[in-house]
């Protein structure tokens, strides 16, 4: 991965000699991974969730319940499911400001073609170097980011 200035880095490492030692990093921690996490995750989970999480919990609901989509089955004629049957559906369902993430596979030509974005900054593409895994981590950072961005407003 290319050093770039902007970038940010958590550094965990059982070894103290290599924290820092390849990128910069903004906060060392020092610990085998996994307990280092698992404490982590526990300090965060005993956070007081934040102000929006059950707004997320019931946009997720409600994209699921008005979900509809036809998948070809046993009694249909059809052969297959068309790419932009799922776009459309998931345009018609997700919200405008909605922050949507893209990982590696056949469907990011048909979203990045054929799904309208109506803000900046609203689609996380992999672009051309198909990284496997970028989807999820992607959103992370995303809604990370969006976080920091309203804290510094």
């Amino acid at each position: 991965m290319p050093f770039v200035e902007q970038n940010r880095f958590i550094q965990i490492d059982i070894d103290a000699n290599q924290i820092g030692r390849t990128y910069p990093v903004e906060l060392g921690l020092l610990g085998d991974a996994k307990a280092t996490l698992q404490d982590v995750l526990a300090a965060l989970s005993a956070k007081e969730p934040p102000a929006g999480r059950q707004g997320n919990k019931e946009l997720a609901a409600q994209v699921k319940d008005s979900f509809r989509l036809e998948v070809p089955g046993d009694g249909s004629d059809r052969e297959g499911m068309e790419p932009l049957q799922v776009v459309e559906e998931l345009r018609r369902v997700l919200p405008r400001e909605v922050l949507f993430s893209l990982d590696t596979g056949d469907h990011n030509h048909y979203f990045g073609a054929f799904f309208p974005i109506y803000g900046p900054r609203r689609l996380l593409y992999p672009g051309g170097w198909t990284p496997m895994g970028f989807g999820p981590t992607s959103i992370i950072g995303g809604k990370l980011a969006a976080l920091i961005c309203r804290q510094c407003a």
